[in-house]
C-alpha cells in the first residue's frame, strides 16, 4: 500500500529534448536569397560558423558571419554588403530552450545597432536617399525587442524547424514589415 502511493508521488522522469543539435561540432551555415523582378535575378549570400553548446536548461547557438555576399555591382549589393560588415567576425549568441525554441540573443542592442547603422549609412551617399534612410533608422529603432531578437536569430530558428522535420521545408511565400516598407518573397530551408 505505502509503496503504490509512492509511486503517485514521484514525479515523472524528464523528457529527453526533442532537439539535439551536434555540441561542441563547427558548422557551417549558409543563407542564400534569390530575388527578382521578372527580367533580373540577384543572389544574396550569407555565409556564416555555427557552433551549439548545452546550458542549464537548453542550448546556446554561437552564431558568427564570416562573409556576406551579393551579385552584382550597384546599390542593392553596396545596401547588402554595408549592412552586414561590421556584423563579419562577431560572434552572436542566442540562446535557445530544450526545444530549440528562441529565449533570447545576447547583446543585442549592439548587434542591432550595428546591423541597422551600416544599412542606414550605406543609403547616405545617394542623394535621393537620404530621407529614405533616416525613416528606415526611425522604423528600425523602433522595433521592439523581442521582434530584433527574432529577426537576428532567425537563420537558427528556421534550422531548428528543418532540423524537427528531418526534411527541407517548401517554398512558402513571406514577408517583414518594419513600419510602412513591407519585403516579401519566398522562404526555403534546405538541409544538405
Amino acid at each position: 500500500m505505502i509503496l503504490a502511493a509512492l509511486a503517485v508521488v514521484a514525479p515523472a522522469p524528464a523528457t529527453a529534448p526533442v532537439f539535439s543539435p551536434p555540441l561542441g561540432q563547427h558548422l557551417t551555415l549558409v543563407t542564400e536569397e534569390i530575388r527578382g523582378d521578372g527580367r533580373e535575378q540577384r543572389r544574396y549570400r550569407l555565409e556564416r560558423g555555427l557552433t551549439f553548446a548545452a546550458e542549464e536548461d537548453g542550448f546556446t547557438a554561437t552564431l558568427t558571419l564570416q562573409a556576406a555576399t551579393a551579385d552584382g555591382d550597384d546599390a542593392r549589393r553596396r545596401l547588402f554588403t554595408a549592412a552586414n560588415a561590421d556584423l563579419i567576425g562577431r560572434p552572436v549568441v542566442i540562446h535557445l530552450d530544450r526545444n530549440g525554441q528562441l529565449r533570447s540573443v545576447d547583446d543585442v542592442a549592439t548587434v542591432w545597432r550595428l546591423w541597422s547603422a551600416g544599412l542606414t549609412a550605406a543609403m547616405q551617399p545617394d542623394p535621393g536617399r537620404t530621407a529614405d534612410a533616416a525613416r528606415l533608422a526611425t522604423q528600425l529603432d523602433r522595433l521592439p525587442q523581442p521582434d530584433r531578437e527574432r529577426l537576428i536569430a532567425a537563420a537558427v530558428t528556421a534550422l531548428v524547424a528543418t532540423a524537427e522535420d528531418r526534411v527541407a521545408t517548401p517554398a512558402r511565400p513571406a514577408s517583414v514589415s518594419i513600419g510602412n516598407a513591407t519585403l516579401s518573397g519566398t522562404v526555403q530551408t534546405v538541409a544538405e
